[in-house]
C-alpha cells in the first residue's frame, strides 16, 4: 500500500484554497481544514475528494482512508 506521503504527490496544489469547511447534512459546521503547516496534506485530501464525489460520502471518506494510507 501506498504511503501518505506517497499519495500526496499524485494531488493538486491547494495553494488556492484558504480553507475547507466540513458540514453536516444540516449545514452545520463539524469543522474546518486550513491552509495552514501541519494540516495541508488533509486539506489536499478533503479538497480532492470534494473535487471528485462533491462532498464527503461514504465512498469518499472510504477512499480518504486509503489516501491516508491507513
Amino acid at each position: 500500500m501506498p504511503q501518505f506521503s506517497e499519495n500526496l504527490k499524485k494531488l493538486p496544489g491547494v495553494s488556492h484554497v484558504a480553507a475547507i469547511r466540513l458540514l453536516d447534512a444540516s449545514g452545520e459546521e463539524l469543522g474546518v481544514i486550513e491552509n495552514k503547516p501541519g494540516s495541508q496534506g488533509s486539506l489536499a485530501v478533503y479538497n480532492h475528494l470534494a473535487q471528485t464525489y462533491g462532498a464527503i460520502t461514504p465512498e469518499a471518506a472510504r477512499k480518504g482512508l486509503e489516501m491516508f494510507a491507513e
